[in-house]
């Protein structure tokens, strides 16, 4: 039997359907010394060992969240970062293939979906900055479509072929140094500051390109700065002027043709911005505005209605960083969407000089409230990982006392346990800088700021 899980926005397929159990929390434990172990009424789902481990190096630090990714494929756990895309064997972790970034440069953007043993990722060359001295800046002007069983690029695409790069350099301006893109469907689709623009999955050749789209408020120029793939074609973001900041964009993948559009005012976005303003999911769509005053905007069927989530509410105060140092790179939200239900985690609270606590919240996205609230620990942080049917899987980030450890949780009311005794003590810090992906028996987490470990497969 194979269930369809989504993580951190990707489709991820199991091999093994939960049994219905739930142990009770662990007391502890690390890779040297036994855990206390789950309940023995109920059967673990995991084992509380590490199947294999990578260290940190200074290359898997780069904080560049633009062009941090992970995939389950073929087999293989896929690592992307800037410097490079590394596959390891999901069963022994042992690399089989690397994949540097063409001509010298770096990668400047990476597609959170894979499809078909695909992904697509963003690149560019260095030069020296043509505005701080001393600085480079990376010209992200291509695209790459990479066979992640094998690592071979499969066809790559010149973006300076677009209106965008062409209007950029007629002014003087360098081209962006990060892009968002997508594979929706049999297209793939770039959002490309002025430019939206699709290539055919199968050869890259470019099949359509939308400029010069227009604000609703003074009439001024849009710029394209997210796009995610939807069941029904595209969902792009762009930045607009100040009286409608945000416009969300239902769109036709394979010809470019607008299917809805919502803009949004500054009231709704919270600042007359759009900047840092990112999509979280495409179905339902979910923003996450994180600047001014923050918040999630919650779109109904073709954009037709808008929800608002504030940071602050009766849930709490909602953790809204992203997902390592991403500067104005893509942000990359510690919260799942399923139907009806977002599950996030709310902003830790210092308990003491050591230790800090927070809550796993469900929220009801089309009324904007409170499902359930739940803690791990007086002294416990915890970060949603994936949704598995009806349940949602956590992880406990960890402490010396009690160590990172996975529970699942019913979507309904936030009851449940642990999946199996905690991990070592290594692994603490490591879930609030990954992400995830859950295939076969095994939890992977890859880490691009983690001091001791960028990827790791947890039993």
């Amino acid at each position: 039997m194979l269930l369809a899980v989504v993580v951190a926005g990707a489709v991820v397929v199991l091999a093994r359907p939960w049994d219905g159990g739930a142990g009770s929390p662990a007391d502890g434990g690390s890779r040297d010394e036994p855990a206390a172990q789950a309940s023995p009424s109920v059967r673990a789902e995991l084992t509380g060992k590490q199947a294999w481990a990578v260290a940190a190096t200074a290359r898997d630090r780069g904080g560049h969240a633009g062009s941090f990714g992970s995939w389950l494929a073929a087999g293989l756990l896929v690592r992307a970062d800037a410097a490079g895309v590394v596959a390891r064997a999901a069963v022994t972790g042992k690399p089989r293939w690397k994949l540097p970034p063409p001509d010298g440069g770096k990668f400047c953007g990476v597609g959170q979906e894979s499809q078909n043993g695909t992904a697509v990722l963003a690149y560019g060359s260095i030069r020296a900055s043509e505005v701080v001295q001393g600085m480079t800046h990376v010209d992200c002007t291509a695209i790459t479509l990479v066979d992640l069983a094998t690592g071979t690029r499969l066809w790559s695409a010149d973006l300076r072929d677009t209106g965008n790069y062409r209007s950029l350099r007629r002014g003087g301006l360098s081209p962006p140094d990060r892009t968002s893109l997508a594979i929706v469907g049999r297209a793939v689709v770039v959002a490309y500051g002025s430019s939206a623009v699709g290539y055919d999955l199968a050869d890259g050749a470019k099949r359509w390109e939308t400029k010069d789209t227009r604000g609703k408020g003074d009439g001024g120029s849009c710029a394209f700065t997210d796009v995610l793939a939807a069941p029904d074609g595209a969902v792009m973001l762009a930045s607009c002027d100040r009286a409608y900041p945000v416009a969300v964009l239902g769109v036709n993948a394979s010809t470019g043709a607008r299917r809805w559009r919502t803009d949004l005012t500054a009231e709704q976005v919270g600042r007359d911005s759009g900047v840092a303003t990112w999509l979280v999911a495409a179905e339902p769509v979910v923003l996450a505005a994180v600047m001014g005053e923050p918040r999630y905007l919650v779109l109904g069927k073709d954009g037709k209605r808008v929800t608002t989530i504030p940071q602050t509410g009766e849930y709490g105060t909602l953790d809204m960083s992203a997902v390592g140092l991403t500067g104005t790179d893509r942000g990359r939200f510690r919260t799942l969407v399923t139907g009806r239900t977002m599950v996030t985690i709310t902003k830790e609270r210092r308990v003491n000089d050591y230790r800090s606590s927070n809550a796993v919240v469900a929220i009801d996205l089309p009324k904007a409230e409170l499902l359930w609230s739940r803690s791990l620990g007086e002294e416990a942080t915890a970060i949603p990982v994936a949704i598995d049917r009806e349940t949602v899987v956590v992880m406990r980030d960890g402490t010396y006392e009690e160590p990172p450890q996975p529970y699942r949780l019913k979507l309904s009311d936030g009851s449940g346990g642990a999946m199996g005794p905690a991990y070592s003590r290594d692994l603490i810090g490591l879930a609030h800088t990954s992400l995830f992906r859950l295939g076969g028996q095994r939890l992977f987490l890859v880490s691009e700021i983690h001091t001791k470990v960028s990827a790791v497969a947890l039993d």
